[in-house]
């Protein structure tokens, strides 16, 4: 069993150390299993030459806390489950992070062999996605009329032929059907239910989604709750003088608790 990603399901059966298994761990498998094997084909397909297709796997990782000061997962079916599990075992023999800097290292650093490539992000890469989505309306429903299932979608597919429409699976299988959903150009002027709705070009898309076009996110840096600085604050004295400067740049808001919330772009 490996020392990462294990799976909850499977070790809770594990943990009862029953000789036969169980028909619904079997089935679960069995779904794992056929997962990883159409990833690797979907993986191989993409690779071939003037294939068409780009293939882009994440993980939702957890938040660094920072500082880092010592005190008293489940079958995703991503090939970099096995990178994220080098990071996550340099990070369990660290104490101490003092800022995000020491992450950066951290992480490129975790990997003697061929070490990761760590692009350090500004706040200039941080693009306002809102204001470019009030230009486009997405239907709800897909063409079939069935709400779409964010959170259980497993394949998200874009194709440039088709601008405006947005297909998806909920399973990692061929035998399972695309559901088409479309989006549409908003036009301008007063909301008004008799008018029609238009089908984006891919030049009317360009210009929106372009990331030259895009207002940054944060113009003048983020700020963060008034709670959280405060917290930062009280753990100063157990983090080194030469580090003291990066916390004192962050800026608290006084805003109230509902008004974070509303501002937070991530809500």
């Amino acid at each position: 069993m490996p020392h990462t990603d294990t799976c909850k399901v499977c070790d809770a059966w594990l943990a009862k150390e029953e000789d036969i298994i169980p028909l619904d761990i079997r089935l679960h498998q069995t779904q794992a299993t056929v997962a990883y094997s159409l990833l690797s084909k979907f993986r191989s397909e993409c690779l071939e030459e003037n294939c068409g297709y780009c293939l882009i796997t994440y993980d939702l990782q957890k938040a660094l806390p920072t500082p880092k000061i010592p005190t008293v997962p489940g079958h995703t079916f991503l090939r970099s489950d096995r990178d994220f599990g080098v990071t996550e075992k340099k990070i369990r023999k660290t104490d101490y992070v003092f800022t995000p800097d020491d992450w950066f290292r951290l992480v490129e650093n975790s990997r003697l062999k061929n070490p990761f490539q760590v692009l350090r992000m500004g706040t200039e890469d941080f693009k306002n996605f809102h204001n470019a989505a009030s230009l486009i309306v997405r239907n709800q429903k897909n063409a079939l009329g069935r709400k779409m299932p964010l959170r259980k979608i497993a394949v998200l597919r874009i194709q440039a032929t088709k601008p405006g429409i947005l297909q998806y699976k909920t399973k990692y299988s061929y035998i399972c059907p695309w559901e088409v959903v479309q989006v549409f150009y908003k036009p301008a002027g007063r909301p008004n239910k008799g008018k029609n709705l238009a089908m984006p070009s891919q030049e009317t898309l360009r210009k929106i989604f372009l990331p030259s076009n895009m207002e940054c996110l944060y113009p003048v840096g983020r700020k963060i709750s008034a709670k959280k600085h405060k917290d930062l604050m009280y753990l100063l004295p157990y983090t080194p003088q030469n580090h003291h400067a990066v916390y004192y740049a962050l800026q608290p808001n006084n805003l109230t608790a509902a008004e974070e919330v509303e501002d937070d772009p991530d809500n």
